[in-house]
């Protein structure tokens, strides 16, 4: 029979309360000591059989177990049976979130936290710094809570991403789209979210993500967010029977592979996931035409997938795109159903429904936590690389050549329009560099002549991403026959006027000399990332390079590479080579801005978004440096001076906008806001625009124009629209308790005094501490006698420093210790505390299955004229002071 614990509540046969004193459960007798009510001097011998509980609900007990099985701590008692004649308590433990029944004989009674304020405070009875300390425990665990601020992240979080974390963690539902702009940081919001939410014991995550990220967020999930475990569906693991499942909790999968059948099936037989995160959401495409859906196999596989948990976060940098039907098509994975759905389709009219939906920063807006702008903006320049009379020969004769090719008049529909494609490829690579249309021409010359063609250097990825996939030949240009009369005497004027450019590149050479020289220099020791659309313009700009700087000068990215070979490049150029060139492979999810903060742009893409994907690789959190941009245009070809017209519009028009609405001061980034949601919103075909000008009375820079006026509209209904999303303001946070790391360093140092921790030696400016721990608290928690801990995400890069936080072994021990229910922690003088009299606690809303939704540390405090304030600064600032020790009277 089990003994009760000592300090236990009990009751008489007539009802006279008693106070277990001492328990013997190995007394043969079965008998515990027990002081009575009506007899407190003595302890008398009871058997225990013959002691009933004095339980009931809405008291606060404490889980005392059997020798050696760990405590849940103290709780409070929901209701009490005593079925077949045991009675036992159903007991919520608020701190580990666990609701259970217990024997009585597990349970001692505790007065609540409510007794220690109804008595008058006897200072020889508190412990002041206890108090402290458990005060700080609290706050930072709830801090770390709602915000996953305390995780180990590689880089310190921004006052926008701890904002959004924040909201999110707080909100009731974790269904959000986090639409801030590009290069703000939402992969670190979502590391915060998630680190939070493994705080509250949530296990199963799935990101959904682009192909080509697959990789990359598998190492930014173990690097910054220290989340080892995450899984590549596909490349790491796969599934051959459903049960498999069970052995995978953080799993990473591209939407590519998911949605196909056969692998959305193996996903839809796993258990439910706790949070599924969309990464790119936009690709996410569905569109609206009457009363009928055009749904993509990526949507599908997203719409099913929303059946298998009840939270979704949904991230992009262009969340709308100026298509009402596709944004709404996004927020119905947030809010599924037929009622939400009819709300959508009034978002117009009501789009205030947003502010609980959408969360959205500009770089504009974004400061530092010392309120500092973060993005300090761009500089963009045109270079014109001198015209050559062997140049403009060739554009005459390239542009001769691609109208006879429009304008073949023979054959199918289908095979004329074939043929114009590639009259409009061989001008883009002609925009690119001679070297990409000269092998181009040479190939087409070469089947004509009938000659066998390698095509292995034609593969590419299946990744959408990789525009160079238009350097391979269509079926159209490996025909063996002409597109039009004569059209082999053209090649080979062409081809010689190719091999005469390549040979004595003017473009290369004004880069070489001009560009390149002058960086060299303003900053000798800084690094160029230069961008390119072809793999063909990449190793001819290679080679020029290398000649002059040496080998291993030049790290490159294209689509053709592994994601280990595109590591190694990057990392290259993070070491010793001084040049990078990517083609529009690297365009998406590579972040370059710790390297560098130069970009070359030796060809435009003719998709405007294309440039703002590049400089997005620079232009982006963490970027230290104001970025400048040069492009080269080429005023011998026609289709440069066009594109580049392009460019200089839609920068012209962004800068005017940036001046007007309130924004007199055209401040830093808010241009590029402009600029990103113009570009978002132009639904411009630039090639079929050249091609279609080739014909027609209409220029082509008239139909850009019109183009690019639909969009200045459709981007202000859009901004119009999103204006109701929320966004970081400071304000939101003002009745948050001010927390930094010098309350983790406060809270370390007073729990060290405490258990015999010595701090043998600071380091780093005070961020990195040395630790001798005494043999018990080593051995209990399986640690060296002397451990280095780190304070900062930079210090933690230090050699053998670990981050001390919610993750680290001795934190949570100090932690649990300062959270215990100790009667003289409870009230204490505090000093520094600007009033006369504080509350302290913990709120918690839970969800209707008892999850916890949020929890927030609270300090009322009663000032000397009345008046109460919530977490003011002051009251944080006393919990950073050491307390005296207490005095007896």
């Amino acid at each position: 029979m089990s003994a009760p614990p000592t300090g236990a509540h009990v009751q008489r046969a007539d009802d006279v309360l008693g106070v277990v004193r001492e328990r013997r459960p190995d007394d043969p007798d079965h008998v515990a000591r027990v002081t009575w009510a009506d007899a407190p001097q003595r302890a008398d011998r009871v058997a225990i059989g013959g002691l009933r509980p004095h339980l009931a609900s809405g008291m606060q007990v404490e889980h005392v177990p059997r020798s050696g099985a760990p405590s849940w701590g103290t709780g409070t008692v929901q209701a009490v049976e005593t079925p077949g004649g045991r009675t036992r308590a159903l007991v919520d433990f608020w701190l580990q979130e666990r609701r259970t029944w217990l024997p009585w004989t597990a349970l001692r009674q505790i007065p609540p936290v409510e007794t220690a304020y109804q008595k008058v405070t006897d200072a020889a009875q508190t412990d002041p710094e206890g108090f402290r300390l458990r005060n700080l425990a609290f706050a930072l665990d709830r801090w770390h809570a709602n915000t996953g601020a305390l995780s180990p992240l590689d880089i310190d979080p921004l006052p926008h991403q701890i904002h959004v974390a924040h909201t999110i963690l707080t909100s009731g539902n974790l269904n959000w789209m986090i639409a801030d702009d590009v290069g703000l940081g939402k992969t670190i919001e979502v590391g915060l979210i998630v680190a939070a939410l493994m705080a509250r014991r949530y296990r199963r995550f799935l990101f959904v993500v682009p192909a080509g990220l697959t990789r990359q967020w598998k190492d930014e999930l173990r690097d910054k967010f220290d989340v080892a475990d995450a899984m590549i569906y596909g490349d790491d693991f796969a599934i051959d029977d459903a049960r498999q499942w069970k052995a995978f909790d953080r799993v990473i999968v591209s939407i590519d592979r998911l949605k196909a059948d056969a692998h959305l099936d193996t996903f839809l037989s796993a258990d439910d996931w706790d949070l599924i995160i969309f990464d790119e959401a936009h690709r996410l495409g569905r569109e609206e035409t009457g009363r009928t859906y055009g749904t993509t196999a990526r949507y599908r596989a997203a719409a099913a997938l929303r059946a298998r948990t009840e939270a979704v976060l949904l991230l992009t940098g262009t969340p709308h795109q100026g298509k009402d039907d596709k944004f709404r098509a996004l927020l119905e994975l947030l809010r599924p159903g037929p009622e939400a759905k009819r709300q959508f389709v009034r978002l117009r009219h009501h789009p205030e429904i947003l502010e609980g939906l959408v969360l959205r920063n500009r770089k504009a807006d974004v400061t530092d936590a010392d309120g500092t702008f973060v993005f300090r903006g761009k500089d963009v320049r045109t270079v014109e690389v001198p015209e050559t009379d062997l140049a403009a020969d060739f554009e005459d004769a390239l542009r001769a050549y691609v109208r006879e090719g429009y304008g073949v008049t023979g054959g199918s529909d289908s095979t004329r329009r074939a043929i114009g494609f590639v009259m409009t490829t061989y001008r883009k690579l002609a925009a690119s560099s001679y070297a990409a249309i000269h092998r181009a021409l040479v190939r087409r010359a070469a089947r004509l002549r009938g000659e066998a063609i390698d095509d292995r250097s034609d593969d590419a990825p299946e990744d959408e991403r990789y525009v160079e996939q238009d350097e391979r030949e269509s079926a159209a240009a490996k025909r063996r026959d002409e597109f039009f009369t004569g059209e082999a005497d053209r090649l080979r004027r062409l081809i010689d006027l190719a091999e005469r450019l390549v040979e004595d590149d003017a473009k290369v050479a004004w880069l070489l000399d001009e560009v390149v020289a002058r960086h060299e220099a303003e900053d000798r020791d800084g690094k160029l990332l230069l961008f390119t659309e072809y793999r063909t313009t990449q190793e001819h700009l290679t080679r020029a390079l290398e000649a002059r700087y040496g080998a291993g000068s030049v790290a490159v990215i294209h689509g053709g590479q592994s994601p280990s070979e595109r590591r190694r490049q990057i990392d290259a150029f993070h070491a010793d080579a001084s040049f990078m060139i990517s083609t529009e492979a690297g365009a998406e999810g590579i972040n370059l801005q710790r390297a560098c903060h130069v970009m070359v742009n030796f060809d435009l893409p003719w998709n405007p978004m294309r440039l703002v994907q590049r400089v997005g690789r620079l232009y982006r959190y963490g970027q230290r440096k104001r970025v400048q941009v040069v492009n080269l245009r080429s005023p011998a070809s026609a289709d440069d001076d066009v594109v580049a017209k392009m460019y200089d519009r839609l920068e012209s028009i962004a800068t005017n906008l940036a001046h007007v609405g309130g924004y007199e001061d055209g401040r830093e980034g808010l241009q590029d806001d402009i600029l990103g949601s113009l570009v978002g919103n132009l639904d411009l075909d630039v090639a079929e625009v050249l091609a279609a000008a080739e014909g027609d009375e209409h220029p082509a820079q008239e139909r850009i124009d019109a183009a690019i006026a639909r969009a200045q509209e459709a981007a202000k209904m859009r901004d119009d629209l999103l204006e109701y999303a929320g966004r970081y303001d400071p304000s939101d946070l003002a009745d948050d308790l001010p927390l930094d790391v010098e309350h983790v360093k406060a809270f370390a140092e007073g729990a060290f005094a405490r258990a015999d921790v010595r701090i043998t030696a600071r380091r780093y400016g005070g961020d990195v501490w040395d630790l001798h721990l005494p043999e018990a608290l080593r051995d209990h928690l399986r640690l060296r006698t002397n451990v280095r801990i780190a304070f900062t995400r930079p210090a933690a890069r230090t050699r053998d420093a670990a981050s001390f936080g919610p993750d680290h072994p001795l934190y949570q021990v100090m932690r649990d210790h300062f959270t215990l229910h100790k009667p003289d922690t409870l009230t204490a003088p505090l000093a520094g505390a600007d009033g006369r009299l504080a509350l302290t606690t913990v709120l918690r809303w839970n969800d209707d299955r008892g999850r916890r939704v949020r929890d927030e540390y609270v300090a009322a405090v009663l000032r000397g004229d009345g008046e109460i304030v919530l977490n003011p600064p002051d009251w944080a600032d006393a919990l950073l002071t050491p307390a005296p020790a207490a005095t007896g009277p």
